[in-house]
């Protein structure tokens, strides 16, 4: 007997059932799948004897309502379905893989594959994946045995088809698909291949939407015994692949025939290794099974979920069955080693599950959003005159124990020649963050129900921060009623080092349908010591056994200055700018203030255009500083600081300023010359503090008289190199000209420079 863990009863908000609603098509083995960007978009699937052109049944309203979904690429005539599967992809494509034929070709039976990129409404076909060659597979017990590859105008036909995407957004192998089949024809023309007498797993992968599918792995084994769930495959949030099967495996469980088997992959399905997570004791009334495999959920964190019903007591005489699960949060490494009880424990205790059929397969879903584990099954617990009432639970514990049961609905009315052969029914089931739902069958009609969760939202505004070192900043923290929650929230916030968050309620309480919010504070580090860079912070809301998780980005920013040229020359009574550049650093944003701080001599006027610097985020902006050194200063070097600051910070960036000018001076200052000849004097020109330019060299010549002394000037302008230059002054006479003493005035002048000398000229007979 299976020996099982209770589930502990887990407290719950009040949840709200929407439905039964009967979709009005003929149909059973119901398959369920929920658009993750848009949990109001909803696919179902079923057997169906229909028309051609309608393949599926897909809902925007959550439920509500349900449309036929069309497809073209089917062959003429009435068509069946036969247990088909769906899955859909993290961009909203639906996906379904069933197999199926024409009623009148009962031998024209084959696999077919199905894409809808528009909720369901259009179906396009994709290729079945086949093997491309022979493939040589090794069987447990020893040997191998060889699958051929397909041959034109051969039947073939896989049974238990499923197909899964790999939704994770973290996952490496995200939109990845795995179609898993259990191929049970082998019936070749080639004499080379063998016909298995036990079904052949094959798993095939796609990576580009079903285009094209890659060679699959195949496992020969006797642990895929045929009662199988109808998802038997999960995919982990990280990409682990886990696939669940019944058996020994060839020996892999010692204990009977009816074992729990995984099939793991972690490689993106490259490679698969297969353990006996559950070792069954053998049945001692040899008729129906210990152990029947349910269904395969995963895609929160590394948590994965098998349901399966097994007997509990008295297995060989009067067997007791309930519903059960095994659940892994290492993705799927290892497994809890008793099974958890789903149903609820009963007075008396009596069976519960109808296993007349041998195929109860309670389905079993994993909301990607919250983790949440939902289950359903059809239930006898009511007496024999009610063909399986649809049940269901949940857990918010990763399937270590759920909640009180839920009846969907009593099936009153069905008779045994127009009720679905429940038990033997597959049962669809899709979750969301907020709500479970389930299609099943009751009087050959598939039916639609919804299980609301009381719930959450959680939304910050804004939902992003940028924050200068040392500065703070808020966001505010909606939240809002779902599906009628009413109850208080517990928020926390959890932030890197330095950095320290507060809220202005840590505790919301929320009405039915309501909203409230509290302000949350975040301030980046004190005293520079939180980096420039970017940061999460983590916000969750937690009332009871739901919680909620969102991040908030923190950019912590800053700015620097820079200035240009570095090193400015300005001559006195002259005028020069320098340009400072402030750039932001990591989305900084702000007004930026530039001042002199020191170095600028008093004789030197300065101004800054703009005054105020409007910064933007992750560019660049300035302002020109002007001096101008009036005539009362002297040639001198400075380094002049400039500090610009802008909220809690500055920057600061010195430059070399120079006042500069030059000398004028002569050699020898006084000259005696006789009338009628010429004498010379040495001017020299030399820079002060970097002056640099071209000197014009003008004379006069003081007093002014009939047939005076001329001078001239060789050369008459200089440019200074080197610091320094030389002219030569010539003053000239004739025997007329009278004897007296002169002065002769020398004026250099370069921009707004100008010095003048004088020399003393005296002429003789």
């Amino acid at each position: 007997m299976i020996f099982f863990i209770p589930s502990v009863i887990q407290s719950s908000h009040a949840l709200s059932l929407v439905g039964p609603t009967n979709i009005g098509i003929g149909g059973s083995e119901n398959s369920l799948s929920a658009n993750p960007n848009n949990a109001s978009n909803l696919v179902m699937f079923n057997t169906l004897t229909l028309s051609p052109s309608r393949l599926a049944m897909y809902s925007k309203d959550g439920g509500t309502t349900w449309h036929a979904g069309t497809t073209t690429s089917l062959p003429p005539g009435q068509f069946y379905f036969i247990d088909p599967d769906g899955t859909v992809d993290s961009s909203g494509n639906f996906y379904v893989g069933t197999f199926g034929g024409r009623n009148t070709t009962t031998n024209n039976v084959a696999n077919y594959l199905y894409k809808s990129t528009d909720g369901g409404a259009t179906w396009n076909s994709l290729p079945t994946p086949v093997f491309s060659a022979d493939t040589s597979v090794s069987l447990p017990g020893g040997g191998t045995a060889k699958v051929c590859k397909v041959v034109p105008g051969v039947p073939l036909l896989y049974d238990y088809d499923k197909i899964i995407a790999d939704t994770s957004p973290t996952s490496p192998y995200k939109n990845n698909l795995y179609y898993v089949a259990a191929r049970m024809d082998l019936n070749t023309t080639s004499t080379a291949c063998q016909n298995l007498t036990t079904f052949l797993v094959t798993v095939f992968r796609s990576t580009d939407g079903g285009a094209t599918w890659i060679d699959g792995q195949a496992f020969s084994l006797d642990q895929f015994n045929g009662y199988q769930g109808e998802k038997m495959i999960g995919v982990t949030a990280d990409g682990t692949i886990l696939i669940n099967s019944v058996g020994n495996g060839g020996g892999l469980c010692t204990g009977g025939s009816n074992g729990l088997i995984v099939t793991r992959s972690v490689d993106g399905g490259h490679t698969y290794s297969s353990t006996c997570v559950y070792n069954n004791p053998a049945n001692p009334s040899g008729t129906n099974p210990i152990l029947i495999s349910g269904e395969m959920a995963a895609g929160y964190g590394t948590n994965a979920v098998i349901t399966a019903v097994g007997c509990v007591s008295s297995c060989g005489t009067s067997p007791v069955y309930h519903v059960f699960a095994l659940s892994t949060t290492n993705d799927g490494a290892t497994w809890t080693s008793s099974p958890v009880r789903i149903d609820d424990v009963l007075v008396p205790d009596n069976s519960q599950i109808s296993l007349a059929g041998r195929s109860p397969w309670p389905a079993v879903a994993m909301s990607g959003a919250n983790g949440r584990v939902d289950v359903t099954w059809y239930d006898h617990r009511n007496g024999n005159s009610t063909f399986g009432d649809i049940y269901a639970s949940y857990s918010n514990n990763a399937g270590a124990s759920f909640a009180t049961n839920i009846r969907i609905t009593p099936q009153t009315g069905c008779s045994v020649s127009s009720c679905c052969n429940a038990p033997n029914d597959f049962l669809g089931i899709a979750s969301s963050s907020d709500s479970s739902n389930i299609a099943y069958c009751f009087n050959t009609n598939s039916f639609f129900a919804r299980i609301n969760f009381p719930d959450f939202t959680m939304a910050a505004n804004p939902g992003s921060l940028n924050l200068q070192q040392d500065a703070t900043g808020s966001s505010t923290i909606n939240l809002s009623s779902v599906n009628n929650f009413t109850g208080t929230v517990a928020l926390t916030a959890t932030a890197p080092s330095s950095v320290t968050t507060s809220f202005s309620s840590a505790s919301l309480t929320l009405a039915r349908g309501g909203t409230n919010s509290s302000v949350l504070t975040i301030t980046a580090g004190t005293n520079g010591n939180v980096p420039i860079g970017n940061y999460t912070v983590t916000i969750t809301g937690t009332s009871g056994s739901i919680s909620h998780s969102f991040v908030i980005t923190v950019q912590v920013s800053n700015f620097f200055e820079t200035i240009t040229p570095l090193s400015l020359d300005i001559p006195i009574n002259g005028t020069g700018s320098v340009t400072i550049i402030e750039h932001s650093v990591n989305g900084y944003s702000g007004s930026v203030t530039p001042f002199i701080s020191g170095g600028l001599p008093s004789c030197v006027s300065s101004s800054f255009n703009p005054t105020a610097i409007q910064l933007p985020a992750h560019g660049t902006a300035s302002s020109a500083l002007t001096l101008s050194p009036t005539s009362s200063c002297t040639a001198s070097h400075n380094v002049v600081s400039v500090q610009s600051n802008s909220g809690l910070w500055g920057s600061a960036t010195s430059f070399n300023f120079n006042v500069t000018d030059f000398t004028l001076s002569a050699s020898p200052t006084t000259l005696s010359i006789k009338a009628g000849r010429s004498g010379a004097s040495t001017l020299s020109l030399a820079s002060l503090d970097g002056f640099s330019g071209t000197v014009t060299l003008t004379t006069s010549i003081s007093p002014v008289v009939r047939n005076g002394p001329t001078n001239s000037l060789s050369p008459a302008s200089i440019t200074l190199s080197n610091n320094s230059g030389t002219s030569t002054l010539t003053v000239s006479t004739t025997s007329r000209t009278p004897k007296q003493q002169y002065t002769v005035t020398v004026t250099a002048t370069s921009g707004s420079i100008s010095h003048a000398i004088t020399i003393t000229v005296t002429v003789t007979s």
